[in-house]
């Protein structure tokens, strides 16, 4: 990331992500289905939904997408073509969600690769009074900043 060979953009290639999230996974072996996906589009027509994208030159080469609900981010899936490129992206939409407001990004999933990253396991009933307290904190999504990583 410091190197600056990157570009990353929100909300340019969603439908590209979550098409890449689905066949990032083993034939037969997701839960990104085609129904799936459609809902997931239909969240993203109503601003609902929202992608980060990360491109070397014009190959998108990881991204993240997932919903927001008030001031929280849940994260849905990530992909990556190269390596770190998802972590690329998870890093810039931890950048920006903190410098736009957001709380509280939701991994859903605990896994090694997560927990490698920062994220933290946490009760169902913390989980459920922070969506609470915050599902009316809307946060305008417009995902235009340059971080700066030195």
């Amino acid at each position: 990331m410091r190197q600056n060979k990157f570009n990353v953009t929100s909300d340019k290639a969603f439908e590209r992500v979550i098409h890449a999230c689905a066949s990032n996974r083993v034939e037969n072996d997701t839960w990104i289905t085609s129904d799936m996906i459609d809902a997931y589009l239909r969240l993203h027509k109503e601003g609902l939904a929202h992608s980060i994208e990360v491109w070397e030159g014009i190959e998108l080469v990881g991204g993240i997408y997932g919903v927001v609900s008030g001031a929280i981010f849940s994260g849905e899936s990530m992909f990556s073509k190269i390596k770190d490129g998802s972590k690329i992206a998870l890093a810039y939409l931890c950048y920006w969600m903190r410098l736009s407001g957001f709380i509280f990004l939701d991994c859903q999933i605990e896994n090694p690769h997560l927990k490698s990253l920062g994220a933290v396991t946490i009760k169902r009933d913390e989980f459920v009074r922070i969506l609470k307290a915050n599902k009316t904190n809307n946060i305008n999504w417009s995902f235009k900043m340059k971080a700066n990583w030195d």
